[in-house]
This record gives structure tokens, sequence and C-alpha cells, in this order.
């Protein structure tokens, strides 16, 4: 019946865990928020946080990938944010619909074990009319915005080229062997 209070009710939380806390320092404060001892807290799956990657003035590959961003949207301001979006732009109504921001969260995971240089960047404008397509009906991107990403593509490949020629071989990959 509708005028009845259910005997048991449950609820299902995704957090995104900050590389500077942990999983159990999550449940943690979770438990404090909550302070009710009827409530039972499983963790179903957990991953911790992954690593930062470098970033900065002397980081070359977060530089190849700022100098990739500021080529294709030259108006942009590359921010390196120690979170699960490393890497936020935001460009200006440069067509008309006001301001954007670029996120993204990948699969990192399965690339931690070949890199730590790992920039997780969507080359492509987000407007808030398109989040609500994320993962669902009608997800898509503009014509436009897909030349763009491709070309930020293009970019990075290239300034890939002129950076590592310009770098010691001593110091690429820190001696280890190539695939």
């Amino acid at each position: 019946q509708s005028n009845v209070i259910p005997p048991s009710a449950k609820a299902v939380i995704n957090h995104r865990v900050h590389p500077a806390q942990s999983v159990a320092e999550v449940i943690a404060h979770d438990r404090k928020v909550i302070d009710d001892p009827r409530v039972d807290i499983r963790v179903k799956i957990s991953r911790e946080a992954h690593p930062v990657s470098p970033f900065g003035p002397t980081s070359i590959p977060f530089q190849m990938v700022a100098a990739s961003i500021r080529q294709i949207y030259p108006d942009a301001i590359v921010v390196p944010v120690e979170v699960v979006v490393v890497v936020v732009v935001v460009v200006r109504s440069w067509d008309g619909e006001g301001e954007a921001v670029f996120i993204a969260n990948t699969d990192t995971r399965w690339y931690l074990s070949f890199t730590s240089n790992l920039y997780r960047f969507l080359p492509t404008v987000i407007l808030p009319s398109d989040v609500n397509r994320y993962h669902g009906n009608n997800e898509r991107i503009s014509i436009h915005h897909y030349y763009k990403a491709v070309s930020f593509y293009y970019r990075l490949i290239k300034n890939a080229d002129v950076l590592i020629d310009q770098v010691p071989a001593s110091t690429i990959n820190n001696g280890e062997e190539e695939l």
C-alpha cells in the first residue's frame, strides 16, 4: 500500500575516490555522516584512487598534452588538477552556446602498468545539454567537435615527435625497454 512505511531500504552509492584518500577513509566518512547503527554499509567493489600523473613545467608528457590543447583551442586555459579529472579546459563561448568544460574519466586502470603519464582528458567540448546523454540513448558528438578531437590527436602525435627529438635518449622511459 502507498501509505505503509517499508520495513527496509537499500541504496547504492558510487564514490570517486580522491588520490589523497583511501577507500577505507571514504567508508569511515560515510559511517560518520550517516551515524545510524541500523545502517549496514557493505562495499561490493572497490579500487583505490589512481596515482596522480606528473604535471607542471618540467613534465614533458604533460606539456605535450597542454601544447596540443592550446594548438586546437587557442583561448583555452589548461589547468592540472589532482583529482580523477586531471585536465580541465574552459573555452569561452566560441560557438555561441556559452562556456563549456572538457572532462573525462577513462579506463585508466588498464594502462597503469604501461605508464605513469595518464592524462584523463577528452578533447572535445561538452555542453550542459550533452551531459544527460552520457552512456545513454542519443549519445553523440557534432561533426565540428569530432573534427576538433581528431585534430587534437593529430597534434598530440606530431608534438610527441618534436618533444622526443629534444629529449636525451637516456631520459626516455627511465631506461625501460620498448614494447
